[in-house]
């Protein structure tokens, strides 16, 4: 473009060329004044693009000279790299600007020189084309595209190194006092826990500050290489202390150490062990002179403070735990536990107690012999004796090592003692069961109603059958402190008694139940062929007898004969299948009025009665019956008629014996077919009498009398059955007062008239049939 604007110019100097002087030199001096900017014009344009293409040239020299200085200058605000590129770009564009100001006053000059009117900006760019603007802006992008970055990075590097020169030599090694203070305030937080090499280096912003390192205005490419040779510093003093504490580790784990019991001479062990391991470093020829090798630090020699303690109580608890405790004697346990039987009778308690008695002691003579042992002079003795029993209460593992040792003797001892002193009392105590070979048979029956005919758990569990009226009775032994030991061999001793009682009643009781199953066949033809039931008994009987013995010689049994309740078993069993028999056939014979009369000799409930299965008196076949002389007919006793009388009755009570101590009422409302039985207890008359009265209800009570029904006879006029009587009360108990059944005969008379008068009944009969033996009193 200035190009064609010069050649216009001079087309207008060739047209104007004839003209006057005067006129010719206006013209004349405008077209040297075109050229002259067209001229400096293409100087600027030149000198920009060498600006831009010279990365040596002066302007890219000055312009990272001043970079570098402004970054040393003012390093805290050029200390983060990526900040400081930014206030650098602004910078390359002021020294941009400024070239090319010069280069503008320059070439203006120059165009000054060979122009006879003057150049301005304003002819100086339009010239160029682009407005002043536009041509620096363009020159800036320009610039900063091709030179920016690089000159920026020339400058930050030689900052950087120029920087890192001036100040590396501060980083270096600690004076030792120094680095003992920076290295004891961590070691004092776990005086006994070796550092680690992590604590070491995490010193680095302490070394620093040390090193005054801290305080210096750097770059922080700088920073970080400081930091980096701090860390350097940092590894090898790591080094040096595992080095250290690597010697200490090895002289605590040497048997010999073990030996020196005391801390004072561990200590001094391991300090020993440290400084020589320094010493061995220095004299490593391979070593880098720059190296500072330092003496034992204070944090080691914290750390041997520390372990020398703990190693004093490590050895002490091996000793302990290693030895044999030889105190208490067994005497002294003998006359401990003699002083004060019924305090050591359990065996746990006595374990306590033992401990508690000597514990203490034994722990201080343990202590004693270890020192005595160990090399200690004689006027360290008793105060290394002190602080180690110290130990013993206040270190746990040192506690449990002398517990276990010490309860390891006394278990021992209590073991032998309580087993000598057991024997002696047992000794005594089984002299009153000397000579007891067996149990009585009423002491076997009551065991059995009461359900504890078996193995003895516990002493207690037998204290009922040694204090019992049927049993022992031997209080004297219960009453005599003793250990739990000698329990154990009086309740073996029971126990022997008791097994052989429990297998010989079990066996009578399953011969029994064998033989009514083998005989059942036999016991229907007995019946069809009307034998009696006392032949029918006694059969059985000889037959159990003799089964029973054979058994007897077989397992050397000392119950030679059947006891009382499996005498009443067999006699419940037998009639029990006897009235099934005979029930069984009597459905089979004709219905006429002989058969029926015949029938009603023998008739029983319909609904077979449990009465007599808890009779525990029943009397001997010899007492009981007799055969007549040719008609074989059975002899019925007074309470057996009794007992068939009641189950005829509409309403019948049945008070049994079923125990020592305990009874049973059965109440049978006849054609209803109900039952209900109650227990009860016969010596508290009054409970005895609201149960026996209460276990009569008064609504079935009137249901059953309500059945009463008038036989037909003669002309059909009705007529009462031939047992006229209402309520049958038979009492077989052998334990219910006489007195009690005056009450409850009182009782049960008004509850009748009571019933009967609110249903307009007839005042219904009763009955009494008591045992012999009922007590008056």
């Amino acid at each position: 473009m200035i190009r064609h604007v010069g050649s216009m110019v001079f087309v207008v100097l060739l047209l104007l060329g004839g003209r006057s002087g005067a006129e010719e030199s206006s013209p004349k001096m405008r077209a040297k004044q075109l050229l002259a900017a067209r001229s400096a014009a293409e100087g600027l344009i030149e000198g920009r693009d060498q600006m831009g293409a010279d990365s040596g040239g002066s302007t890219a020299v000055l312009i990272e000279k001043r970079l570098h200085d402004a970054m040393l200058d003012d390093s805290k605000t050029h200390a983060d790299p990526k900040e400081s590129r930014g206030l650098c770009r602004e910078r390359t564009n002021d020294e941009v600007l400024q070239a090319l100001n010069v280069l503008e006053v320059n070439v203006l000059e120059s165009a000054a020189q060979h122009s006879p009117l003057p150049v301005s900006r304003e002819v100086l760019f339009d010239s160029v084309g682009v407005s002043r603007e536009s041509f620096r802006k363009a020159a800036l992008e320009h610039y900063a595209e091709r030179h920016a970055d690089r000159l920026f990075t020339q400058a930050r590097k030689r900052a950087v190194e120029r920087q890192l020169r001036e100040t590396s030599l501060r980083v270096g090694y600690p004076p030792q006092d120094h680095l003992n203070v920076m290295l004891s305030e961590i070691a004092e937080k776990k005086p006994a826990k070796p550092l680690r090499r992590a604590d070491i280096l995490s010193c680095e912003q302490a070394l620093e500050e040390n090193l005054g390192i801290d305080k210096l205005v750097l770059l922080s490419e700088v920073r970080t290489r400081l930091s980096q040779l701090a860390l350097q510093v940092l590894g090898e003093i790591a080094d040096q202390y595992a080095g250290q504490a690597d010697a200490l580790k090895k002289a605590a784990d040497a048997s010999e150490t073990a030996a020196l019991v005391s801390s004072e001479r561990i200590a001094a062990r391991l300090l020993s062990a440290a400084a020589s391991r320094v010493e061995q470093d220095r004299s490593e020829p391979n070593r880098d002179a720059a190296t500072t090798l330092y003496d034992v630090f204070a944090c080691v020699r914290l750390l041997v403070e520390a372990q020398s303690l703990e190693l004093e109580k490590r050895f002490l608890s091996l000793h302990a735990a290693g030895t044999d405790c030889m105190w208490p004697t067994d005497v002294d346990i003998d006359k401990t536990i003699r002083a004060d039987i019924k305090g050591h009778r359990a065996s746990e308690a006595s374990r306590t107690l033992l401990r508690d008695a000597f514990q203490a002691e034994a722990a201080r003579r343990i202590v004693t012999g270890y020192v005595e042992g160990g090399g200690i002079p004689d006027g360290s003795r008793d105060a290394l004796v002190q602080r180690l029993v110290a130990h013993v209460t206040d270190d746990e593992a040192c506690r449990k090592a002398f517990e276990a040792s010490i309860q390891k003797r006394l278990d021992a001892g209590a073991t032998a003692v309580r087993e000598t002193i057991s024997a002696m009392q047992a000794e005594d105590m089984l002299a009153e069961l000397a000579s007891v070979e067996r149990l009585g048979e009423r002491t076997v029956d009551w065991l059995y109603e009461t359900e504890r005919l078996g193995v003895f758990k516990s002493l207690e569990a037998a204290e009922e059958v040694l204090r019992s009226k049927e049993g022992l009775r031997v209080r004297a032994v219960l009453e005599s402190p003793r250990l739990e030991e000698a329990d154990a061999l009086l309740l073996e001793r029971l126990n022997a008694l008791v097994v052989p009682a429990e297998v010989a009643h079990k066996k009578q009781r399953s011969l029994i139940q064998k033989l009514a199953r083998e005989w059942q066949n036999a016991l229907k033809q007995d019946v069809a062929e009307g034998v009696s039931l006392s032949s029918i008994r006694k059969r059985w009987r000889a037959e159990i007898d003799a089964r029973y013995t054979n058994w007897v010689a077989s397992a050397a049994s000392v119950y030679v004969t059947l006891f009382p309740s499996s005498v009443a078993e067999l006699e419940k069993v037998l009639r029990q299948h006897y009235v099934s028999v005979v029930e069984s056939q009597s459905v089979e014979v004709k219905t006429t009025e002989k058969a029926m009369d015949a029938t009603q000799e023998i008739e029983t409930d319909q609904r077979p009665t449990e009465i007599e299965e808890k009779k525990l008196n029943v009397p001997d076949d010899e007492e009981s019956s007799a055969a007549s002389d040719s008609g074989g007919s059975e002899a019925v006793t007074p309470m057996e008629e009794a007992l068939m009388f009641a189950r005829r009755a509409p309403v019948s009570l049945v008070l049994s014996d079923i125990g020592p101590g305990s009874c049973e009422l059965r109440v049978s409302y006849g054609e209803l077919g109900r039952q209900r039985a109650v227990q009860f207890a016969p010596d508290a008359a009054d409970a005895a009498v609201d149960t026996i009265v209460g276990g009569v209800d008064p609504k079935t009570l009137l249901e059953a009398l309500s059945l009463r029904r008038p036989r037909k006879g003669f002309l059909g006029i009705g007529r009462r059955s031939p047992d006229p009587v209402d309520v049958v009360v038979v009492v077989e108990s052998r334990q219910v007062r006489y007195r009690t059944m005056v009450r409850v005969r009182e009782h049960l008379g008004a509850l009748l008239e009571e019933v009967s008068k609110a249903e307009g009944l007839d005042l219904p009969e009763m009955e009494w049939t008591a045992a012999s033996e009922m007590p008056s009193e």
